[in-house]
């Protein structure tokens, strides 16, 4: 079973947290690389633990 993610994708842990980006994947293990602040941080995850990263939708009200 491959990853379902490819090199550059931004993606995030399924329970939350920071997004991150993709910059490798060995068969079903996925690393990431992000920021805390200015220090960059890399680790490692199985892919079912990712999801895709999507920006939160903001609400406009609309006015009649």
């Amino acid at each position: 079973m491959s990853a379902a993610f490819k090199v550059g994708d931004v993606v995030k842990l399924k329970s939350g947290g920071s997004r991150m980006t993709v910059s490798d994947i060995d068969g079903t293990d996925v690393t990431c690389v992000w920021f805390e602040g200015t220090k960059t941080q890399r680790d490692t995850f199985p892919a079912g633990t990712l999801t895709e990263y999507t920006s939160p939708s903001i609400s406009m009200p609309m006015s009649r």
